[in-house]
């Protein structure tokens, strides 16, 4: 009787140490995802992220920084690299063998949201510095190489997850949902001017089409 009794008390300690892993696991993405919030009165709460809302409807290009104000955000940029490059094979046919390589990080409030991966082509914006793509990249299109209007070709909006680089620049765990953003962009004349690949953290944007 006392092994018996023993046994379900061993299986009991299982069950609870299991049960405790995954509630502290859980915890953990709650925290580190930031949807939880403490207050100075009893209690605790789940907070809702207040989204970005970004309308699909229409085919003229507006500026993420102008969506993001508008939302009552207040945006920024950190650089990660601009560079010439070779571009990659399933690119070259649609932007040429060399493009300008801008990836950069949209921060909303301090928070990250975006990651952009822009392939912009050669010649045509050889010039692009650091100072031009530290605001709107749309802005410097129109205002520098005036171009007078700018059309998504396309656009296809897909799931992705955050892998270990992406986990780390996000601030999310590895796995978390992102939306993906591929993007081609052309001026008034049809050229293109920008083919984009971008990952959007999925609690604090929505699209509305």
């Amino acid at each position: 009787a006392f092994i018996q009794l023993n046994d379900h008390f061993l299986e009991f300690d299982r069950i609870y140490l299991s049960f405790a892993h995954k509630t502290r696991s859980s915890l953990v993405e709650i925290l580190s995802n930031r949807v939880y919030t403490f207050i100075l009165s009893p209690g605790s709460y789940v907070r809702k992220p207040k989204k970005i809302i970004r309308m699909l409807r229409y085919p003229d290009v507006r500026s993420f920084s102008k969506v993001a104000r508008e939302s009552g955000f207040i945006p920024s940029v950190k650089i990660f690299d601009i560079s010439q490059m070779e571009t990659p094979e399933e690119l070259v046919d649609e932007i040429g063998k060399r493009s300008l390589f801008v990836k950069r990080l949209y921060l909303l409030d301090g928070e990250p949201i975006m990651l952009e991966n822009n392939y912009l082509p050669l010649p045509q914006f050889k010039d692009i510095t650091e100072e031009d793509v530290a605001g709107s990249l749309y802005e410097t299109f129109y205002k520098k190489y005036e171009i007078k209007k700018l059309v998504s070709k396309k656009t296809i909006i897909s799931i992705s997850l955050c892998n270990v680089e992406q986990s780390r620049i996000f601030e999310k765990s590895v796995g978390f949902p992102l939306f993906f953003l591929d993007t081609v962009i052309t001026d008034e004349k049809g050229d293109i001017v920008q083919i984009g690949k971008q990952y959007i953290v999925s609690d604090r944007y929505e699209f509305s089409i």
